[in-house]
Parts: structure tokens; C-alpha cells; sequence
């Protein structure tokens, strides 16, 4: 049953625009995802074809309302590395229903969400991104400033066992965030998590980025500290990274560094500089740190347009327990403004859990 009801979802997804007003706005995508996955367990290949459509209401007197269905279809063919959309293989998803009241300096969401918080965002390596369920509300009243509060009460994540239901987090969390941007090239965000007792958060980071000559440039500091019962820890990051104009090709360093129990990426990817796709700091555990280097080409300068490519390297290393290393290659193309391609292959060498490779692309058409 599941599977002719994402099919017949998919269909209606590819003609629904054709029954748009001018009165109500509809948008989707398209998506298409192949893995291939091995690890000491075995390898398997796996495809699937998903996406989402979203309707949202006319505005009326600044209050409009939302709905997006998400949905995969796909099959298991082995055990090995990373599945595209976790346990299940056939998903319809209510991912966001909301009501949304908006007027020139503020707006409140109250429903099923998308979110891109630092301790809480999509995560979008699968074929469903996560959402979340509860409320937001954001400012812009101040100058250069961006005000958020919010609090969630649920969440689906997109590539693991809850991908097809929202659950709920216990008693919830609570959050508030600031992003200024009043400083030249410069910026700024600060935000704190509150689950009462059992955890809380705070992060912090500022960017700045400029030029010299033919020369550009970015430099980041990171800041995170994290409670969890009795336990807690204090996170540092530092970021930098140059790009030569002319030739198209960028290189970049990060650092990252746990002082106290291990990091948490909480609700989502995580913000940590040294990040990468199937491995992060938190996977270092207490007291870990993490450095990552990388080197990306725009092929616009030999005069091929809309094309990225980057290579990259990640070294976790343990307090007790050896080192993680991921090395990674990444290509991205995008054919026109609707229809984009990416790809991310991994080989990931662990000391203690063993040897992974994972290969993963997606082609996405949105509308």
C-alpha cells in the first residue's frame, strides 16, 4: 500500500502546477538518489526516487498557512555504509503544516516546520530533510539584526528511523537566537537551547570575509558549550579559507577542538566547522579534536560554467581510542536554475569501528 501511495504522490507532484491560481503559490522538487555503501559488514547498492510539494496560502490581513508532503520511494539491496532514508523505504510524510502570521518587522510560524538553526536544521544528505514541530517567531525591528525564539516540540529526521513520523522530544526545547550583520563583512550569531533539566546549549560564531586583490578570503571563530545532567564541555573552532579569483581555485583549513565530554551535533548536521558528510567532532568522543583541510575548483575559469568540485580530508582523533580519518570528493553541477546534480563519495578509515565507503548522488528538479 505504501508504495502506490508515494507513486501516485509523485505523480501529482509532477502535474500540480498546471492547477495553480494566481491566488495560492505551489513549489516542489524532484528528487533521484543513488548509494552505494561497504563496511565490514558488506555493501549494497540502493536507489530512490522521492521529493516534496508545497502549498501556501494567499496571504489574508498577514496571517497564510502551509503544507508540504514529502515523500521516498526506494529499495534495500544490502547492509553496507549508510542507507539514503533509513529504515523505511516507502515514505509519505506531512513534513510541514503551519499557520503564519507576518507583518513588516516580524513573523510567528506555529506548526510543522523547516528550521536552519545551528543546533537545529535539515540536514539535507538524504532524500527527506528533517522538519520540526512547534513554533517560531523572528524580528527584524533592530538594524542589521535578526531576532529568533522558538520552541520545538517534535521532530522527523530525515535519514533515520523516525523519517516517516514526527516524535516528540520529551517536555521539548526551548531556543533564542541573534544574527547581526550591522558590521562590514562581518558576521555574527549567538543562540542558546534549553530542554530544562536534561540539556542545555549555547553557540556562538562571527565570519569575516573581504579581499585583497585578486585574493579572497574568509576567517571564522567558533564557540559552543553544552550541558548535559552533570556533564558538560566547552567546544573551540577556528576557520580559514582563500580563494584565487582568477583561477577559480580555493583551499580551506578548519580546526575543532572538545574540551570535556564529546560534542553533540543535537537536532541536525551540526555547526562545526570541521563538519563533513558522514563524520563530525562528535564522533571523536570526550575531549576530541578534529582538523580539516580541503581544496575546491570553479571550473568557470576554464570555461566550463556551473561546476564545483572539492576535495577534502578530516582527521578525528579520540582521547583514548585512535583516530578517524574521511577523505571525501565533492561534485556539484547545476544545469539551469531547476535542475542540479551532486555527488559525495567518502572513504572513512576507523580505528576502533572499522572501514567505511559511501558514494552517494543526487539529481534534483525543482519547480
Amino acid at each position: 500500500m505504501k508504495s502506490k501511495i508515494s507513486l501516485s504522490v509523485l505523480m501529482f507532484m509532477l502535474g500540480t502546477n498546471l492547477y495553480a491560481d494566481n491566488n495560492e503559490s505551489f513549489s516542489g522538487n524532484l528528487r533521484l538518489g543513488y548509494q552505494y555503501g561497504k563496511d565490514d559488514i558488506g555493501s549494497g547498492n540502493e536507489m530512490a526516487v522521492g521529493g516534496y510539494l508545497h502549498y501556501e496560502s494567499k496571504d489574508f490581513n498577514g496571517i497564510s498557512g502551509g503544507v508540504r508532503l514529502s515523500t521516498t520511494y526506494g529499495d534495500k539491496g544490502g547492509d553496507g555504509g549508510y542507507f539514503i532514508h533509513g529504515v523505511s523505504t516507502n515514505v509519505a510524510l506531512l513534513s510541514q503544516a503551519y499557520i503564519k502570521a507576518k507583518n513588516e518587522s516580524s513573523e510567528l510560524k506555529v506548526g510543522r516546520q523547516a528550521l536552519e538553526t545551528p543546533f537545529a536544521n535539515s540536514d539535507d544528505i538524504g532524500m527527506i530533510q528533517n522538519h520540526f514541530g512547534g513554533a517560531t517567531f523572528t524580528n527584524h525591528s533592530l538594524k542589521d539584526t535578526t531576532l529568533t525564539a522558538g520552541f520545538i516540540r517534535s521532530m522527523a529526521i530525515g535519514c533515520g528511523d523516525a523519517q516517516d513520523r514526527f516524535e516528540k522530544l520529551d517536555d521539548g526545547v526551548y531556543m533564542a537566537g541573534v544574527n547581526y550583520e550591522g558590521v562590514e563583512n562581518l558576521t555574527f550569531q549567538a543562540w542558546h537551547y534549553d530542554k530544562l533539566e536534561d540539556m542545555r546549549a549555547s553557540y556562538m560564531d562571527g565570519v569575516y570575509s573581504g579581499e585583497l586583490g585578486n585574493l579572497g578570503y574568509v576567517a571564522g571563530v567558533q564557540y559552543s558549550h553544552q550541558q548535559f545532567d552533570n556533564d558538560s564541555n566547552n567546544i573551540y573552532g577556528t576557520l580559514l579559507a582563500l580563494n584565487h579569483k582568477s583561477s577559480g581555485v580555493g583551499i580551506m583549513t578548519a580546526f575543532n577542538k572538545t574540551d570535556g565530554i564529546g560534542a553533540d551535533n543535537l537536532y541536525g548536521g551540526g555547526p562545526f566547522f570541521t563538519n563533513a558528510e558522514h563524520t563530525t567532532l562528535a564522533d571523536g568522543g570526550d575531549k576530541a579534536s578534529a582538523y580539516k583541510v580541503g581544496v575546491n575548483l570553479d571550473t568557470q575559469s576554464i570555461g566550463i560554467d556551473n561546476v564545483t568540485l572539492s576535495v577534502e580530508k578530516l582527521w578525528v582523533n579520540k582521547k583514548d581510542e585512535g583516530t578517524i580519518s574521511n577523505f571525501g570528493i565533492i561534485g556539484e553541477y547545476s544545469y539551469n536554475d531547476n535542475l542540479a546534480f551532486r555527488a559525495y563519495y567518502s572513504d572513512i578509515k576507523d580505528d576502533v569501528d572499522g572501514d567505511k565507503q559511501n558514494l552517494r548522488v543526487f539529481a534534483d528538479y525543482s519547480f
